[in-house]
């Protein structure tokens, strides 16, 4: 206030007005950052990540926000793994209740935001699961995984093999020359045949033509 004494009332007022409208934005503008930051504080959650091989270990912990989306949290664990390709990690959702992965992993870019991976129902997990694929998400959901049963014809054990083939336009016979890649077969000349099986009976022998129809959801 000394330096508006002296001066004309017409111009000592307005200097009192530019100083009293200074002291309010300066004001404003530190209440905008403290709401910023309690919104920071608020959306702040640290995941605890377990591989999904051992989903009982927790192996690492990040320090998200709920507000990352699909992207953000991939590139923080790819970061984490020292991972080049993010699109190669594929997370699966906690189950509050059993305390289980989920059975279904997360599609790429399936959910919007970290909270969305973190919800259960009425409930929210802190824990995530992850794999590290071969092949990036995107291509690998073009892919159907199923277990074909191998019986050998000259032994009793049967062996069970996870064969990946693309969901369109695969036919019984493209299963067919996978697997033989495989097994062991009993001679070179050795063919496979895929059964149907129905209550523990052959119900028919499948027409290797025949294109593959997924009857269940990926």
């Amino acid at each position: 206030m000394g330096f508006v004494e002296g001066l004309p009332n017409s111009k000592r007022n307005s200097v009192i007005q530019v100083v009293l409208y200074s002291l309010n934005l300066s004001f404003s503008i530190k209440e905008n950052a403290d709401i910023t930051n309690n919104e920071d504080v608020h959306n702040r959650q640290v995941v605890r990540f377990r591989s999904l091989e051992k989903p009982k270990e927790d192996e690492f912990s990040l320090e998200l926000s709920k507000l990352n989306n699909y992207d953000d949290v991939v590139e923080r664990v790819a970061g984490y793994l020292s991972l080049d390709d993010p699109s190669k990690i594929r997370l699966t959702s906690h189950n509050c209740y059993s305390q289980q992965p989920k059975p279904q992993p997360i599609k790429y870019r399936g959910v919007e935001h970290l909270s969305d991976m973190l919800a259960h129902y009425n409930q929210t997990s802190d824990i995530l699961y992850y794999e590290v694929l071969d092949i990036p998400l995107p291509e690998m959901q073009c892919l159907k995984t199923l277990k074909v049963a191998f019986h050998h014809a000259t032994k009793d054990e049967v062996v069970v093999h996870t064969i990946t083939l693309p969901k369109q336009s695969c036919t019984v016979g493209d299963m067919i020359n996978y697997l033989k890649t495989k097994v062991e077969l009993s001679h070179r000349d050795a063919k496979l045949r895929l059964l149907e099986v129905l209550c523990h009976k052959i119900y028919k022998v499948t027409d290797g033509r025949l294109l593959v129809k997924w009857s269940w959801n990926p």
